[in-house]
Order: structure tokens, then C-alpha cells, then sequence
């Protein structure tokens, strides 16, 4: 595990469910849904697979998701909730 400061663009992060996304970024394997009522508002979670983009401040309900990093050094829409 590393800081969400030392990731750079094109990492590729796995994240688990129960466990809060820190970056943002596009999926690119595994499957789950993902709650995003930080950012929506909305209560029920949403479906994520290959190729969907996904926010740092949400969280991982159920799933495993490989995803690759668009941007470098914390530029993240929440990184400061990591």
C-alpha cells in the first residue's frame, strides 16, 4: 500500500470492496458496484466493469476493480478523504 500522493498516472490500483476509492480513474478489470452518493447523491449503488470511470470519495459495496490512474500526485475530486 502506498500514499494517493505517490501515484502517477497510468498506475494501475486495486481496490476491494468495503474499501474507498482514492483516485480516480478508469476501470480497466473486474467488476462491482460502487456507491457514489458522495458525489450523486444517489443511495443505490452503481454497476462498474472494464472501461467505466470511477471517482476518488466513493466507495466499493461489493466487487474487485483494477483501475488505472488519470492523474498524477493526489489532483484528485477528493483526495484529502483517502
Amino acid at each position: 500500500m502506498i500514499p494517493v500522493e505517490e501515484v502517477l498516472k497510468g498506475d494501475r490500483v486495486l481496490i476491494q470492496s468495503g474499501e474507498k476509492i482514492a483516485i480516480d480513474g478508469k476501470v480497466a478489470f473486474g467488476q462491482g458496484f460502487i456507491n457514489e452518493a458522495s458525489i450523486t447523491g444517489e443511495s443505490v449503488p452503481a454497476r462498474k466493469e472494464v472501461h467505466d470511470t470511477v471517482f476518488s470519495g466513493t466507495v466499493v459495496d461489493h466487487g474487485y476493480l483494477e483501475v488505472i490512474a488519470e492523474k498524477s500526485r493526489g489532483g484528485y475530486r477528493f483526495c484529502q478523504d483517502h
